[in-house]
């Protein structure tokens, strides 16, 4: 799961064959002077809010490209230290885990501070970005490259995708979809050299000498939100979008396209918004007659959680009609025993499992009559997820949920993601819709101006009708 350089001879051979070849990357000491370094940026992440990632097994470690060639100018970067920096690099991986020959992920990287695109070398999928004040930025494994040398770049600007194809002249070699980045230092304006990547505070979490987050799971983890901190938990999502019968549906987990049209990338994001706060570690209380939503989840995050360090979230289920009743929500201090509760689609989204028909809702009835408990566990702390309530959605599926809103079953395709909802990591454009795959079954009256709903996905313009709302840190009177 990460890139190989080639032996120092045939580098050499290379070199030899083909000077000036954007594929070639040699050590080429041209300058002695040294730039005075200024203040290091705020580092982010190079994924975005509340995607599922892992850090790569070989932690902390070199094998970075020692030059690259700019497309566009044909100037030459020379990099010190790519193999004598032994920790000025780290690999994240994209969960679940795919590893298939060819395969190019749907989830973009990100850049991991505002700056300007120094040199992009597609041949050898990399990317070097200049963050200012003497601070270097390399990103290895690039296919799909959304920017070009001299672009202008912030902390959500698409750079490119993970893939796994590679060019070995280049000494690219990858196992899993993921991003190999490392830091650097300006020595001139064509040179740098790689620092460690040990004490490197990234979204507020500094890198241990062992190559973990401090203060996140290792070594799989959710990718906080760097700007506004989910500190207080409270995360609420409430949708049109029935992702849990769409994500059983899921043919090959190793396809990103086939992952993402079935709506498992969707609910993986709206799984780790909810769960985020003081309690994330806890399980996830699913509400479900059936057992998509179970299915559902474990496509989503690619496995089943069953053990310590896991990407998949552990999760119970009670079935709403039976159990609910008497699951405790909260400890004897008034802590949330879960970090989340997730309310499967109603069965009038045609596949979904909850309730038996219009107007016949033994499971939003079990719900609905603990709506008093359901709102301490929320401004305890808790996140609440609740899925298509489509049919049932105007008369009395969402009356649980602690901040009203009123559901419609006026849906108007296509749809398209807000600023909020692209914040938030979801997905949208050609081959990579969370919100286009497929129709959502209700929609929600707009929030007026002091509603603490924000709008995440819109319907068309004509009648722009919200099909995903969000609350984020809210409280319930």
């Amino acid at each position: 799961m990460h890139k190989k350089r080639l032996p120092a001879i045939l580098r050499l051979l290379f070199s030899i064959l083909l000077a000036g070849s954007a594929l070639v990357t040699v050590t080429l000491i041209t300058s002695t002077s040294v730039f005075a370094v200024g203040p290091e940026p705020k580092w982010g992440l190079p994924f975005r809010n509340y995607t599922s990632v892992s850090i790569g097994i070989n932690r902390l470690h070199d094998d970075n490209y020692s030059a690259i060639t700019d497309d566009t100018s044909g100037q030459l970067y020379t990099l010190n230290g790519a193999r004598t920096v032994t920790n000025a690099s780290l690999d994240l991986l994209l969960e679940p885990e795919m590893s298939a020959p060819g395969t190019t992920s749907l989830v973009p990287t990100v850049a991991l501070a505002n700056g300007k695109v120094l040199a992009v070398q597609k041949a050898c999928h990399v990317v070097l970005i200049d963050y200012n004040n003497g601070w270097w930025g390399e990103y290895v494994h690039m296919d799909n490259i959304q920017v070009t040398s001299s672009q202008s770049v912030n902390v959500n600007t698409n750079i490119g995708y993970p893939s796994m194809n590679t060019t070995p002249s280049c000494g690219d070699h990858t196992t899993a979809l993921h991003v190999h980045f490392a830091f650097l230092n300006k020595v001139s304006n064509f040179v740098g050299t790689y620092i460690p990547m040990t004490n490197r505070v990234l979204c507020g979490h500094a890198v241990t000498a062992t190559g973990s987050l401090k203060g996140l799971a290792d070594p799989y983890f959710v990718v906080p939100n760097c700007q506004t901190q989910d500190a207080a938990g409270r995360n609420l999502w409430v949708t049109g979008h029935d992702a849990d019968y769409h994500c059983t549906l899921l043919t090959n987990s190793n396809d990103p396209t086939n992952w993402v049209s079935n709506q498992c990338h969707y609910l993986q994001v709206a799984i780790n918004f909810t769960t985020r706060g003081p309690f994330r570690g806890s399980m996830i209380l699913v509400l479900d007659h059936g057992t998509e939503l179970a299915t559902s989840i474990t496509n989503a995050y690619g496995t089943a959680c069953t053990g310590t360090k896991c990407a998949a979230p552990k999760f119970k289920v009670d079935d709403p009609r039976t159990q609910f009743a008497s699951e405790p929500l909260l400890d004897s201090n008034g802590h949330p025993l879960f970090s989340a509760i997730v309310v499967a689609s109603d069965i009038t989204c045609g596949g979904c499992d909850n309730n038996n028909g219009i107007g016949d809702t033994p499971d939003s009835n079990a719900i609905n009559a603990r709506s008093s408990d359901i709102k301490k566990f929320y401004n305890a702390g808790g996140g609440i997820l609740a899925l298509a309530g489509a049919g049932n959605s105007s008369n009395l599926f969402y009356n649980f949920v602690p901040i009203p809103t009123i559901a419609t079953n006026n849906v108007n395709p296509p749809f398209t993601l807000t600023s909020v909802g692209l914040s938030l990591g979801l997905l949208e454009g050609s081959g990579a819709s969370d919100d286009n795959c497929c129709r959502t079954h209700n929609t929600f009256a707009i929030p007026g101006s002091l509603s603490l709903f924000r709008i995440a996905e819109n319907d068309n313009a004509g009648s722009g009708f919200p099909e995903t709302l969000i609350v984020r840190a809210g409280f319930a009177p």
